[in-house]
């Protein structure tokens, strides 16, 4: 598996090249497509009036959007993610659509220092560090004593046929594909809850419930993904 350091270049590169604009330019099916995710990210991470918000790895920023929304006036969200593309689209979004409460930071979530926060939010945006438990330890050490965490992440490959049949059916013209390594960083690296669990603790977090859901809609693009909630320690730093 690649170095941290590696996997890191090679995301900043994707995501602020042809991956970045490719997302901007599909944003509107997309947004589409992930509703039922963001409406139960929403409703299972419970924002309340006035709170501060993290989203880590917000791209254009159709979750912030909402919890931006529902935090209120008095409330704050700010959307972090490493792609200058997405993060314009998402501030074009929150012009057009009135809301000031909503700054956007062009900034590794993984290094960089976050505002004090009240929760953390992810939809699909945690898994792709090099190296996760220091991510998360930086993360957390915004956090405030009462700090919540809820994040959306995809489970197995086994799980998502919408990705799985068009990959197996495109596999006997390609090239073999290399063994995958598990919990490697990338689209499934938390399909693993367990492994979730320990990278959270290791990063010092305390577990207070998992909860999972999976929507198995076979219309395309069917998804396999599962929310998960952690706390914050009373004694972290």
């Amino acid at each position: 598996m690649a170095a941290p350091e590696e996997i890191n270049a090679d995301m900043l590169a994707f995501w602020n090249g042809k991956g970045g604009h490719t997302w901007v330019a599909r944003q509107e099916h997309t947004d589409i497509t992930l509703t039922p995710v963001t409406d139960a990210l929403l409703g299972f991470a419970a924002p309340r009036a006035g709170e501060r918000v993290v989203d880590i790895g917000c791209g254009c920023g159709a979750p912030t959007l909402e919890f931006a929304r529902a935090v209120g006036p008095s409330g704050r969200v700010v959307g972090f993610d490493i792609s200058g593309p997405m993060l314009a689209e998402g501030e074009r979004r929150a012009s057009a659509a009135s809301l000031a409460n909503v700054d956007w930071r062009q900034v590794d979530p993984a290094t960089a220092a976050l505002d004090e926060y009240d929760l953390l939010t992810s939809a699909f945006g945690t898994m792709f560090f090099g190296d996760r438990v220091a991510a998360f330890t930086n993360m957390r050490r915004a956090a405030t004593p009462d700090a919540r965490m809820a994040i959306v992440c995809w489970c197995t490959l086994a799980e998502n046929p919408w990705m799985e049949v068009p990959m197996a059916a495109v596999a006997q013209h390609l090239p073999p594909r290399p063994k995958p390594v598990p919990n490697a960083p990338g689209m499934f690296a938390f399909a693993d809850p367990e492994h979730v669990t320990e990278v959270l603790t290791a990063a010092g977090s305390r577990r207070r419930a998992s909860r999972s859901s999976t929507w198995t809609s076979i219309s395309p693009p069917a998804a396999g993904w599962r929310k998960l909630s952690f706390s914050q320690p009373k004694s972290a730093p």
